[in-house]
């Protein structure tokens, strides 16, 4: 079986603060196919990172 790499584009940045702090917001890309979502916490990053790692162990086992 052949491994299979996906590559993320992963980019953060704070608002600026409104009413008290900042908060943190992102985006995460898939290379190649530009497919983006947003997210608003460490752990929502976290819940993409595995919805894609699920996504792909998925996919390896239709394969097999």
């Amino acid at each position: 079986m052949q491994s299979q790499r996906v590559v993320f584009i992963v980019r953060m940045w704070k608002t600026p603060p409104e009413q008290g702090q900042p908060q943190l917001r992102g985006s995460i890309e898939a290379v190649p196919d530009g497919n983006r979502r947003y997210f608003g916490s460490i752990d929502e990053l976290c819940a993409l990172l595995q919805l894609a790692v699920t996504d792909l162990d998925t996919a390896n086992e239709e394969e097999s």
